[in-house]
């Protein structure tokens, strides 16, 4: 075959367009040119695409004839022809390579609170597809401290973990760390957290939060008895935001109340209320809850009982937000829990990633000394009558979450 011949074949192979198609289409296909030369002389071209183990049909471009007098070195083109690259196979979606573990103090009925968390926990996950991270609840400190060696012996590669009953969970944790398996605490423990080897803690700083509350009742002008409402025993987060109350709110006597928590809104509900109808003197001035469901609680009671005792809580949802716009509620404070799971996460990566580092740059075993404990804290946001609407207006939008609107 002539050169002119080889070199118009080649011509014909790319005007074809098949290699863009096939790029395009992320799939393989073989072609290949045919040719014959005529009784005249001239030459003429065909295309073929495999199909299984046979050749398609003879494809004929219009124009596809090679004249007998073509100058030699001249490349030459067909008209085009198209060709179909098989269609290509989903790519598979990236096995995990790790598996990080949260194991929170969930009880019954905090779905709220909890949920959010998880959200910002599937969300961490989106971002880092070869990472698996599993969510367990333990209502009690026992079963978090079961949890806690169900993922030890799962043999994952991070455990997070709430603090609220340090004694509870401290040995499970530091089995976790014996393992070789980093450990981080969020919500609740942030002073015990150094105790079980956490790298880091991830919340806010509770008493200084309770102190806050305490400051905006004596601003909003409150002055006289108020009530801090305690919905979980053994959590020693929502302990401190009563003792941080009590350094913030100088207008009068602080008491606390255990209640039976969101299990049972009727029965904490009825708990509030026979708290607001006791003969004590002089009546209560404020409320504080420490969980939004509680507060909203806290409100039903006042109404039954026709206290005028303001309320405030800490976290929000869409109805403490509108509570506030009507001023039914003073303000709320928010604690972030997307946040604690997405900072959580993120930790887990970054130690696990950077402690291999220092160890072979420091020659140690242990690297707390080096790398440190200090915590993250989180804000914590603010609520009130001058910003709810616009919170409210934000959470609408994002389908029931402004903790998805924060991050994004």
């Amino acid at each position: 075959m002539s050169k002119a011949i080889i070199i118009f074949l080649l011509g014909v192979l790319v005007s074809t367009g098949t290699l863009a198609i096939l790029a395009d289409n992320h799939g393989e296909s073989d072609v290949r040119v045919s040719a014959r030369k005529l009784a005249d002389g001239r030459v003429e071209i065909a295309v073929q695409q495999r199909d299984g183990d046979r050749w398609s049909e003879r494809q004929l471009p219009d124009f596809r004839f090679l004249p007998i007098d073509a100058p030699p070195g001249e490349w030459r083109s067909s008209s085009a022809v198209s060709v179909t690259a098989p269609a290509s196979q989903p790519p598979l979606a990236p096995q995990p390579e790790e598996v990080y573990c949260l194991v929170t103090h969930r009880r019954p009925g905090d779905e709220a609170f909890w949920g959010d968390f998880e959200v910002g926990a599937v969300r961490w996950q989106v971002h880092h597809a070869h990472i698996e991270v599993i969510v367990k609840h333990g209502a009690t400190g026992e079963l978090q401290a079961q949890m806690i060696r169900e993922c030890i012996d799962q043999g994952v590669d991070g455990i997070g973990s709430s603090l609220a009953d340090p004694d509870a969970v401290q040995a499970a944790l530091l089995e976790a760390d014996a393992a070789g398996i980093p450990v981080v605490t969020f919500n609740s423990g942030l002073l015990d957290f150094t105790e079980v080897k956490s790298r880091r803690h991830i919340g806010i700083d509770e008493i200084a939060a309770g102190a806050t509350a305490g400051e905006l009742f004596v601003e909003a002008g409150i002055q006289g008895r108020v009530l801090c409402v305690i919905h979980e025993e053994r959590n020693t987060g929502l302990v401190e935001r009563c003792d941080g109350l009590e350094i913030g709110y100088d207008q009068g006597e602080v008491e606390r109340l255990y209640v039976t928590g969101v299990g049972s809104l009727t029965a904490t509900t009825r708990e509030i209320s026979e708290r607001l109808s006791s003969a004590a003197e002089p009546p209560l001035a404020a409320i504080l809850s420490v969980n939004t469901q509680v507060g909203l609680a806290t409100l039903e009671a006042i109404e039954q009982t026709g206290s005028e005792a303001k309320v405030a809580t800490f976290d929000q949802t869409t109805e403490v937000l509108q509570a506030i716009v009507e001023g039914r509620m003073l303000f709320a404070i928010n604690t972030s829990p997307f946040h604690q799971a997405w900072l959580a996460l993120s930790t887990l990566l970054r130690v696990e990633s950077s402690e291999p580092r220092f160890r072979q740059l420091y020659g140690v075993e242990d690297t707390l000394p080096v790398v440190g404990q200090l915590p993250i804290l989180i804000g914590p946001r603010v609520y009130t009558d001058e910003n709810a609407a616009d919170w409210l207006r934000i959470a609408a939008i994002a389908e029931g979450g402004t903790y998805r609107v924060e991050l994004d």
